[in-house]
């Protein structure tokens, strides 16, 4: 159906100057006509019977504004420049004729028209195809005005026509910055405008304004895009011009001091008005801040609307206004420029608080790992220190047996010693054999050499080669089969067990690596032994 010449019936033969989507065949386009004008056409619906085209004459201005994604798809047909669309019906039947017809934007169905929000996003400075669309020239203060209608407003009916004229021309400001700034922040990869918009105002200290914004986007239907006004426009453009501004703007940097002027001069004259009118000097000197700010964003039809609202105020009347007002932007320039150096200082400096806040919080952190440290490490001790107790006591029992078995053995020896000696004294008495104690049995049974076997034995079991806690001392004596009395008064008291002792020390030392006991050797080895003893 589509060629790069179109026949349409009613507009002649179109040149397509761009297609922007292609589904086999062009599907959105921009075209011209033989005799220059533009038109931006879509395809916006088909049955069994036929296709149906909408076609939008439309400016190279609006084109231009179109292409770069400042005005969506969905306003580029849903507000024409010309309050009307042609719609075009094309039969499959080759023997019905094409028929066009204009339709009033309130006769066109929402679903034959783009998604609204959708954009092109193109490089856009000077359309390639527009060098033969007629313009003329409107020159103020050395500027390029399309040609184009202009809603021009009566302000001679008001009695303050200086502040009426701020407030439209402020609006148009308003209504121009928010699709701008929005546009571009949409394209950020990765990041929410919402969340842009307020990260852009807590950098830039404006705490309480992000809050707002974001109770507003919770409790209310309005959009982001709704939300920013005039006070954020400075803030939102210089948090993020070198991410997504420097580039649309050519590096402008005076574009930045012009907001804050408009935002200044608002303040001053508009959100905080005199009770008479507004100065006349500082008026025009407003509205040719906004003018030039819409230049610069490339929405010269809004530019021209506030340029015609400042004419209708103001006689152009001489160059010497424009030099004071070169001045007037030199002398803010000045005062610009060191609101920013110290906005600078002052983030130079924010940056520095959160570093030295970085490091303590380091320095607290490290702090926090090292006080969990000691707590395990007291744990530990604790636990350590309870075993002791709980071996201490043992050991505190065994001795407490080990005492009252030798209080009754004296006992016994006394006891026996009464009877001897009673005997010894009494004639008449038969002398009784006295019975031979349990270490002296045991002496007379057993031979020195076995007894200094027995000591070797003991000493390899209590000793051991790596210095670690012994084996207790009732272990060895039941693992060798020892009474009490055989292994503590006979085995351990032998001069064959000391031998041993000093002999085994000695071995483990001349070994390889050495041999260290972190405890007493006394209670090691049950006898006292001077380190003399053991060189």
């Amino acid at each position: 159906m589509m060629a790069d010449i179109l026949n349409i019936t009613g507009l002649g033969k179109l040149e397509i100057v761009e297609t922007y989507v292609y589904y086999d065949q062009p599907v959105l386009f921009s075209c011209k006509s033989a005799a220059g004008h533009l038109y931006l056409g879509v395809a916006a619906d088909k049955n069994g019977e036929h296709e149906t085209w909408l076609y939008v004459g439309i400016s190279a201005e609006r084109l231009n504004l179109v292409r770069s994604g400042a005005i969506d798809l969905y306003n580029a047909f849903a507000e024409p420049e010309d309050s009307f669309l042609l719609q075009e019906i094309v039969p499959y039947d080759d023997q019905t004729q094409p028929r066009m017809e204009p339709l009033q934007p309130d006769q066109i169905s929402e679903d034959m028209l783009p998604t609204p929000g959708e954009c092109l996003d193109l490089e856009t400075e000077v359309f390639p195809m527009l060098s033969d669309v007629e313009e003329t020239s409107c020159r103020d203060d050395g500027m390029l005005r399309e040609n184009m209608s202009v809603e021009v407003v009566d302000l001679s009916t008001t009695d303050y026509p200086n502040q009426e004229a701020l407030n439209k021309a402020l609006n148009i400001y308003r209504t121009c910055m928010r699709g701008f700034i929005i546009f571009h922040l949409k394209k950020i990869p990765g990041e929410k405008v919402e969340n842009l918009v307020m990260d852009s105002l807590d950098k830039a200290s404006q705490y309480n304004r992000a809050d707002k914004i974001e109770s507003e986007l919770e409790q209310s239907d309005r959009d982001i895009k709704s939300i920013i006004d005039i006070n954020d426009f400075p803030h939102l453009i210089h948090q993020n011009w070198g991410r997504v501004f420097e580039k649309p703007l050519k590096n402008d940097k005076d574009f930045r001091n012009q907001l804050w002027l408009i935002k200044t001069r608002r303040d001053k004259d508009v959100a905080h008005p005199p009770e008479d009118d507004a100065e006349s000097e500082s008026t025009r000197m407003h509205l040719f801040l906004i003018a030039e700010v819409l230049r610069k964003i490339n929405r010269t039809d809004k530019q021209c609307e506030v340029e015609a609202i400042r004419d209708e105020l103001f006689f152009d009347d001489s160059a010497e206004r424009l030099e004071e007002a070169k001045k007037d932007i030199a002398e803010y320039k000045r005062v610009l420029t060191e609101t920013e150096q110290r906005l600078a200082a002052a983030e130079a400096e924010k940056e520095e608080y959160e570093q030295k806040n970085t490091e303590l919080s380091e320095r607290v952190d490290a702090k926090e790992k090292q006080r969990k440290k000691l707590d395990r490490q007291l744990q530990n001790a604790k636990g350590r220190n309870d075993k002791l107790k709980s071996e201490l006591a043992g050991t505190k029992q065994r001795l407490e047996k080990s005492e009252a078995a030798q209080a009754e053995y004296k006992e016994r020896l006394e006891t026996e010693s009464k009877e001897e000696r009673k005997e010894f004294k009494s004639p008449k008495t038969k002398p009784r054999k006295k019975k031979p104690t349990i270490v002296e049995r045991y002496v007379s049974d057993t031979t020195e050499a076995y007894r200094n076997q027995v000591a070797m034995k003991v000493v390899k079991m209590r000793i051991n080669a790596t210095g670690s806690k012994p084996l207790a001392w009732r272990k060895i004596r039941e693992k060798l089969g020892l009474k009490n009395d055989e292994f503590h008064h006979v085995i351990r008291l032998s001069a064959g067990y000391r031998e041993a002792v000093i002999d085994r020390i000695k071995r483990l030392k001349a070994q390889e690596g050495g041999w260290k006991y972190s405890g007493k050797l006394e209670n090691l080895t049950g006898i006292p032994i001077t380190e003399e003893e053991l060189e």
